[in-house]
């Protein structure tokens, strides 16, 4: 069996704890959390849907706001294959990209804005955390997330942190072009918990992922300089970017017979909280214990 290290440092504690919250299914007593649970379903009218409106800390719908030609992106809610035990409803994302090139690669995304309303401060440390899986792609597809102020494929100038696969394995980037691999394997099919820890007051963030369905693959850093203030400097904002991007970038058909290269992806148990209290803690660190008992699949054994 192939075995990658646990990577730690900590600087921040709910960075590690982070996922075990998600795992456990936590909900804060206090209203001061921002939840995509995708409840509702498919329906503009309530905000925890698809596309969903404006409210409980998020400043607007879902969206997609690349399209171009060529290439198509849908979004849908489906409980046919729940990210984890029990997680019921999760979005479900399509892209295909029918152009036909040698070289050229197209970028779509989602994304959702949250804002400060009482709940959660872009000014403040806060914790995100969600769940993630890439199903069996036809032709190359290449994930990234990031937050952004600002409409973009990448992550930017205004960007606290970048994660990004490159080849088969997840990495982040310290500013742009400097990618740093975990040996976490981007493995199509498998879920990921994915916490990712940001204090805009230090400009340093940190993240923990787990693969869901082999415990063995997991990785946990901190204490990094926000992605836009070390490459961009003064001109970086002072803030958390607040609109959280889901990017994927697809390969052209290099010839007219191959087929349409696509990708689905998926999302679920969004939640955005300021920095645990003690109870959220104490609740984190008993679940850590429950996670490291979690009987996973082997998917390297040789």
């Amino acid at each position: 069996m192939k075995m990658f290290p646990f990577f730690t440092r900590n600087r921040f504690p709910s960075a590690a704890l982070g996922i075990a919250l998600l795992l456990s299914g936590w909900s804060a007593t206090t209203s001061a959390q921002i939840v995509a649970n995708f409840d509702a379903g498919n329906t503009s009218t309530a905000v925890d849907g698809n596309p969903g409106m404006a409210g409980e800390g998020w400043a607007g719908p879902w969206g997609n706001p690349n399209p171009g030609s060529g290439r198509t992106l849908t979004r849908t809610v489906v409980n046919t294959d729940p990210l984890k035990v029990g997680s019921g409803n999760y979005l479900s994302v399509t892209m295909t990209n029918s152009t036909v090139s040698a070289t050229a690669r197209r970028t779509e995304l989602v994304r959702r804005t949250y804002e400060d309303e009482g709940l959660v401060s872009l000014n403040a440390p806060h914790t995100i955390s969600f769940l993630y899986r890439i199903n069996q792609p036809v032709g190359g597809a290449t994930p990234g997330i990031f937050d952004s102020a600002r409409n973009a494929s990448e992550g930017n100038e205004t960007s606290a942190f970048y994660l990004r696969v490159s080849g088969s394995e997840w990495g982040y980037y310290t500013a742009p072009g400097s990618w740093v691999g975990t040996e976490v394997p981007m493995i199509f099919g498998d879920t990921y918990a994915f916490t990712i820890q940001l204090d805009p007051v230090t400009k340093l963030w940190g993240f923990s992922v787990i693969n869901l369905d082999d415990a063995d693959f997991s990785f946990s850093i901190d204490s990094l300089g926000f992605f836009g203030s070390d490459f961009y400097g003064e001109t970086a904002r002072d803030a958390v970017g607040g609109q959280l991007q889901w990017s994927m970038t697809l390969t052209d058909r290099p010839d007219g017979e191959a087929p349409i290269h696509s990708v689905t992806y998926d999302l679920d148990s969004i939640l955005i909280i300021p920095e645990p209290g003690v109870t959220a803690l104490l609740l984190g660190a008993g679940t850590l214990w429950l996670t490291g008992r979690l009987v996973c699949r082997r998917k390297n054994d040789v």
